[in-house]
């Protein structure tokens, strides 16, 4: 018997200490302290749930039905609020109280287990609650089970009372047990046991946690973990299945057992809780973005396995994937408009292509964007912050795969991309031809068949393929020359000139490449295409340039909504082409205004007469579309009952003014509120005598400052007590007055102004201003002020949608000196609307943005056109040559006239050069002016871009005619004239920017050539005569020695044919006497001739045996024959 009772003795004492966290004793007064956690504040403005209100604490007790529970708070320290919650099975038998530091009693209508909020700290404060609570004999302990404690003991103490629930607890979560689940839970299936599932959602969460880049010791704030735990319950009365909220997350049932099998459930509810403000949007990805880290975990937490037991890499993945390439492919729908599961493993392949770590990334970056003052979660769609954040940690450009399923990213965010050098990547749906795509899923070993690769990932399987591209453009000239330049990351793979409309580009390896920005050399365009895709054997793209216009930036878009955000009415206007287009939308904007006008919309014209007025009721709308002519000066009127319904641009109109009044100005809508014309700034001092005043007179372009008090304060005897300031554009300081309170010297100041001109005010008392009579509203000293065309707008009241603002806001965006050729381009567009003072401004403003444009403006065509003639006149204005260039056919033709050009010019009277696009000389001709041309030269050149006409005439100004004969544009003519030639005409070089050819470019142009071997005393032992015309080489050689002195080789020809087969080589032995040799040897193009010669430098003479120039002689060199002369390709 002694045995019994002690081991019943030690059974209570485990039970007391394994099964019980808090020791309730019955009929017995327990204190409690409770810890407490800091509020995340960052994480709650990043929207992420994570699990951070579920936190609570047990009382360690189950209460019967209606059994009341004396409790209070004892720290008098301590000041919040303590407050709980009674949890049942089913939320409906609920109930929440609150603690007081008085006693109090607190109960349920329904046997509950009572859990403390934990309460959050936003004041630093380290005081805990701590609680005080009455236990009566009625109250049962609650049987607690953490980690590596005695299952035995925890399972004894349920038995032996009969408790309704059990807590399962961890530091991650904690999970309230009904007795109903009590037996799943003592023999579980998927577990082993308690501590089996414990450990199996410490992993799951630490993932989770891991994934979103949370970590408790991370610096900033916005990625700082919490140690706060789940609340898993069984809710009777929840949503679905399962369902995860702020407070909970639980299973729709009075048993929690799908939280004890290793299901998809719990892992999907889960991942509710690391979402964020981006989940809405265009593209919804409710009941999606949580499934990537239920998928994440599968897939680490199964191996191998997960294809075949996963559930979104199981045996449905092929049927899944089939669906997503049928609304992708088939039925071209934007992602938007996918189902789920096709999201899911859009957002699965890009998370494969990057990795754990760049995922991580992406989601400490977003919840950065979420700290920002003005951050609004519309301007930041998933796929844009995606596209940026994966770029910036792995440096791949995801634009092709997003701009391929349609996902909305902005032309800034596809130019950062592409300004950066990032590396294109694409699904394997878009560079592998369908017949292969499964084998190759197989050989590259990648998870579903729609896995995103980039170029070098498909490389080794050979692939290719040919590319026609088809240039859709109003001007054609407008970017004929210009490169087309195909890219992977850092690494140009194409580099043409566009020459067609329609060019083919042979034998691309299959993949996905960058399109360098193609600027025109006249206009700014967009291009529709910045990719190109290699697929199939025979690709197509058609690249459409569409001319940017800088009324995108001036017009705006008032959207009107109406009851549940339906669209009521939108206003668009079109500056452009001087109307507003007012859309009567709704039916029933609001059911609630029948018979009762709803909004307002009403145009009036300079004279403020009305032109236009619509008086829309709540219902029975009939809907239509107006277009209203407006001009500068014209105003729009809207009145809208629920003015937080007003968005411009997609944003919310900040303002709680039913009426809404635009002005009209030639760069766009001005708030009205916002501006003012002629202003007169008050400044008083003490006793609200008149210390100064500033009065505009903006017609003028003047700001009258008058100092008027000779003492405005005396308390600020020697101490500045305002100050007024003008600033240009510049931030310059052009005029400042700082008054001291006493021995003021009175004045008046006229100030030369002008839009984009500042002025500030700075007041020790801002409550003594005054605008035009009326106190200004503010606390600030410092009230700034712009002047604009409109008039003076106060920097607090500026309307961030103006124009300029819109100019600045995209400005921001650049942030490098190379690319972003379009959004320079529609700034400066939009820059050239602006009248011309303020333009100028903005230019000057803006200067360093807009270089990077305008130098690849820069150097680009001058004289647009395919046909030129250069005409060089002499005595008497007689033509004595020309040159027409047919760019067209990439000819020149010359012309000379036999006789003298001027005989008054005994030396160079003139001179034509011709050179190729390394400056090497194709024909040049000095023509004196006393000498006489022989005969008549008509003579034909091949000439293509890159190479370079140059004319000198010592009489230009009278006697040189350059003419564009397809435009007949006069080209100004001067003593010395360079041009290079490019695809759309040509551009003006100086003379020192004509390349000079180094060794390896030297090129010959003749057909015929002499080579020359000369020995001893200079006498010529060996030539040979090239006649290229012809195709033949006559080989001679002179009996006797070539030089006595030498005892061994002393020079050797060698000629090969164009495929390496030598055709006749001679070694030339100093001291041996050679038989003499007549020869000829065929020659064509391609073929070699070397020399080598111990005395090269004297005794080895090479020539163009028409013009007599010397070509480059050394020891040893190789010549090679080609269709135009002679190449260069080896000396030394």
């Amino acid at each position: 018997m002694r045995k019994i009772i002690g081991m019943c003795v030690i059974l209570l004492i485990l039970v007391g200490v394994y099964s019980y966290k808090t020791d309730v004793r019955a009929e017995e007064v327990v204190t409690k302290e409770l810890y407490t956690l800091v509020k995340p504040v960052a994480l709650d403005k990043a929207g992420l749930s994570r699990g951070i209100y579920h936190d609570r604490q047990d009382l360690g007790i189950i209460m019967p039905a209606g059994e009341e529970l004396e409790i209070r708070q004892v720290n008098p320290n301590y000041k919040d609020t303590v407050s709980g919650r009674f949890i049942t099975a089913d939320s409906k038998e609920d109930s929440t109280f609150q603690i007081t530091s008085s006693w109090g009693k607190i109960k349920n209508n329904y046997t509950a287990v009572p859990f403390i909020y934990t309460s959050f700290r936003t004041d630093g404060s380290k005081e805990k609650p701590v609680l005080e609570y009455r236990v009566t004999n009625k109250m049962k302990k609650l049987p607690i089970y953490q980690a590596n404690n005695n299952e035995t003991a925890f399972f004894q103490l349920w038995d032996s009372q009969d408790a309704e629930y059990g807590l399962v607890l961890s530091d991650k979560f904690q999970m309230i047990v009904p007795k109903k689940d009590k037996e799943l839970l003592r023999k579980l299936k998927d577990f082993k046991n308690i501590d089996d599932v414990i450990s199996y959602y410490n992993q799951v969460i630490t993932l989770y946690c891991k994934l979103d880049g949370l970590s408790l010791d991370a610096k900033e704030d916005y990625n700082r973990d919490i140690a706060t735990k789940f609340f898993i319950r069984a809710n009777k009365s929840g949503g679905g299945y399962m369902y995860y909220g702020g407070e909970e997350t639980a299973e729709n049932n009075d048993s929690l057992a799908g939280w004890l099998y290793k299901g998809w459930g719990p892992l999907h509810e889960i991942g509710h809780a690391y979402q964020g403000p981006f989940m809405s949007g265009e593209v919804s990805l409710g009941e999606v973005w949580n499934n990537i880290y239920a998928a994440s975990f599968e897939e680490q937490y199964m191996g191998d396995d997960v294809f075949q037991k996963g559930t979104i890499y199981g045996t449905s993945l092929k049927s899944r994937t089939n669906e997503m390439i049928q609304s992708w492919k088939v039925a071209n729908l934007p992602i938007s408009k996918w189902s789920g599961s096709s999201k899911e493993q859009t957002l699965m392949a890009m998370k494969e292509k990057v990795g754990d770590e760049a995922f991580a990334y992406f989601n400490q970056q977003y919840r950065k964007l979420t700290s920002q003052a003005d951050f609004n979660a519309a301007d930041y769609p998933i796929f844009q912050v995606l596209n940026k954040f994966y770029g910036e940690k792995t440096n791949f450009d995801f634009t092709p795969f997003t701009d391929s399923i349609k996902a909305p990213v902005s032309n800034a965010q596809k130019e950062q991309n592409r300004s950066k050098d990032y590396r294109p990547v694409a699904s394997i749906v878009d560079v592998i031809p369908d017949s292969k795509r499964e084998s190759v899923k197989q050989q590259l070993k990648l998870k579903t068949d729609v896995a995103i690769v980039d170029n070098d990932q498909i490389a080794s399987l050979g692939l290719k393929g040919n590319v026609t591209v088809n240039f859709d453009i109003a001007d054609f000239k407008d970017i004929k020359g210009k490169h087309l330049k195909l890219s992977d990351g850092k690494k140009i793979v194409k580099d043409v000139i566009i020459t067609n409309p329609t060019m083919k580009l042979d034998n691309l390896p299959n993949g996905v490449y960058t399109i360098e920005d193609i600027v025109g050399n006249t206009s700014n365009y967009n291009m529709s295409e910045h990719y190109v895709f290699v697929k199939d054997a025979e690709n197509n793209l058609k690249v459409t340039f569409t001319k940017i216009t800088g009324y995108k930036l001036i017009d705006r878009t008032i959207d009107i909504l109406g009851c549940d955000y339906v669209q009521a009415g939108k206003l668009v206007t079109d500056l452009k082409n001087n109307k507003v287009i007012v859309d009567i939308i709704a039916e029933t904007p609001h059911p609630r205004y029948e018979n009762k006008v709803y909004y307002t919309i009403e145009i009036f014209n300079e004279k403020k007469e009305s032109v236009f007025k619509k008086e829309i009721q709540g219902t029975n709308v009939t809907p239509g579309s107006y277009p209203v002519a407006v001009k500068p000066g014209y105003q729009i009127k809207i009145v809208h009952d629920e003015p937080q319904l007003l968005r411009e641009n997609g944003v919310t109109i900040s303002t709680t003014n039913k009426t809404l009044v635009y002005t009209v100005t030639t760069t766009g809508l001005v708030k009205n509120d916002t501006i003012g014309l002629d202003r007169t700034i008050d400044i008083f001092g003490c006793d609200y005598v008149q210390a100064g005043k500033l009065v505009t007179d903006l017609k003028n372009n003047k700001v009258i400052v008058d100092i008027i008090a000779e003492t405005p304060h005396w308390r600020y005897a020697n101490k500045v007590y305002y100050t007024v300031e003008i600033l240009n554009e510049k931030q310059e300081s052009i005029f400042k007055k700082e008054i001291e309170g006493t021995n003021v010297t009175p004045g008046s100041n006229p100030v030369t102004v002008k839009p984009g001109y500042q002025i500030k005010i700075v007041h020790d008392e801002p409550q003594l201003l005054r605008e035009n009579g009326v106190n200004i509203p503010t606390s600030n000293k410092t009230v700034l002020y712009t002047v604009t065309e409109m008039g003076l707008v106060r920097s607090d009241l500026v309307d961030k949608s103006s124009t300029v603002d819109r100019i600045a806001k995209l400005a921001k965006t650049i942030d490098s000196n190379d690319g972003y050729y379009e959004t320079r381009g529609q700034i400066l567009e939009t820059i050239n609307l602006f009248p011309e003072a303020q333009k100028q401004d903005l230019l000057e403003q803006y200067q360093e943005i807009l270089q990077p444009l305008l130098d690849k403006k820069a150097g680009t065509t001058d004289f647009i056109g395919d046909d030129f003639q250069f005409s060089l006149l002499g005595l008497s204005n007689n033509k004595f040559a020309s040159i027409d260039l047919d760019l067209a056919n990439n000819k020149a033709k010359l012309w000379v006239r036999n006789g003298q050009p001027h005989v008054y010019f005994t030396n160079a009277y003139a001179t034509i050069q011709l050179k190729d696009e390394f400056g090497n000389v194709i024909y040049s001709q000095d023509y004196i002016g006393n000498i006489s041309d022989p005969a008549d030269v008509n003579k034909t050149f091949d000439v293509k871009p890159g190479y370079y006409i140059s004319v000198m005439h010592r009489e230009a100004d009278s006697r040189l005619q350059m003419k564009n004969t397809e435009s007949n544009e006069i080209i100004p003519s001067q003593t010395e004239n360079h041009f290079k030639i490019t695809a759309t005409g040509l551009q003006i070089v100086k003379k020192e920017d004509i390349p000079k050819p180094t060794e390896n470019q030297i090129k010959y142009y003749g057909q015929q050539y002499d080579f020359s071997l000369y020995g001893l005393g200079n006498n010529k032992f060996a030539s040979i005569g090239l006649d290229l015309a012809n195709k033949q080489a006559k080989l001679w050689v002179r009996s006797g020695q070539p030089h006595v002195y030498f005892q061994d080789s002393y020079a050797t020809i060698k000629i090969e044919d164009a495929t390496g087969n030598v055709i006749f080589t001679k070694d030339f032995l100093g001291n041996v006497a050679n038989t003499e040799l007549n020869k000829t040897l065929p020659i064509e193009s391609g073929s070699l001739i070397t020399i080598m010669h111990r005395e090269a430098a004297e005794r080895l003479a090479i020539q163009d045996v028409t013009t007599g120039s010397k070509l480059l002689v050394k020891q040893t060199v190789t010549y090679k024959v080609t269709s135009t002369g002679l190449h260069l390709i080896a000396s030394k």
